[in-house]
């Protein structure tokens, strides 16, 4: 497995999403409440907000690809009918 197909793997999991979004929330509220030094917060949070965008960005092309990829199912069972009426 390479380092690309490991990496599509995880963007694509909603338990990494999810962790992500956890990770992020806590270092926000640890910051926001000192318990977390302010550098390290704004790291986190920077890291958080990359993370994020990819998995929006995967997510989003992913749901695209699913919609054409239907589209085309359907144009092709169109496609079918048409001939199985000239058929009969």
């Amino acid at each position: 497995m390479s380092v690309k197909d490991l990496l599509e793997q995880v963007t694509q999991s909603p338990k990494a999403a999810a962790a992500v979004s956890a990770a992020t929330t806590g270092t926000g509220l640890g910051t926001f409440l000192d318990y977390i030094p302010s550098d390290i917060g704004k790291l986190a949070t920077l890291v958080g907000i990359i993370l994020s965008s990819v998995l929006i960005r995967t997510h989003w092309r992913r749901g695209k690809i699913e919609m054409e990829k239907g589209r085309l199912e359907i144009d092709l069972l169109r496609a079918q009918l048409k001939d199985h009426q000239r058929v009969d």
